[in-house]
């Protein structure tokens, strides 16, 4: 039944049958739900990379970094982006991970680094998953200032309630 509605979700389509919206014929909606390989193939938006054979274990190893933005309203600090940092734990960084935009490849972070002795890895151009920590983690600081708006706060407030929850999870 899952195909035959366009691949909706499994919740979707409860909720549909929930609004009596469809007829449930010989559907047992209790049953395990199958991964669904076109689903599954439909989301992948380029193929995945191999696994990672070092992974950082001492904290200041590596620090992940990434710019979440542009915004589409001004913050009322007059912002519209903000920078998340993941892994730094109070530590001079040996090497960060950003992506490859211009605002890090600047030769004042260049010299920057540089004198600090801290080694730039810049991901491959559009391969976000590449820097990954960073993107999951301005994801789940979104998603939780999303939330945390609930009570529909005037939106030039995005800035602090990142600032919020991002304290809330350090």
């Amino acid at each position: 039944m899952h195909q035959h509605f366009g691949h909706i979700s499994y919740n979707g389509l409860q909720k549909l049958y929930d609004l009596k919206l469809v007829n449930r014929s010989n559907v047992d909606m209790r049953t395990p739900k199958p991964d669904c390989i076109t689903c599954t193939k439909a989301k992948q938006h380029v193929k995945t990379f191999n696994k990672i054979i070092h992974r950082t274990t001492a904290p200041g190893e590596l620090t992940h970094i990434n710019l979440w933005g542009k915004y589409s309203i001004c913050s009322i600090q007059g912002n519209y982006y903000y920078v998340v940092l993941v892994d730094n734990q109070n530590r001079k960084p040996k090497a960060i991970r950003v992506n490859h935009r211009k605002e890090f490849l600047s030769d004042q972070l260049k010299d920057w680094c540089d004198e600090h002795r801290i080694e730039i890895q810049l991901t491959t151009p559009y391969s976000p998953s590449q820097n990954g920590i960073a993107e999951r983690m301005n994801h789940e600081l979104v998603g939780l200032a999303c939330y945390a708006n609930k009570h529909r706060s005037p939106r030039n407030l995005w800035e602090s309630a990142i600032t919020h929850v991002s304290y809330l999870r350090n």
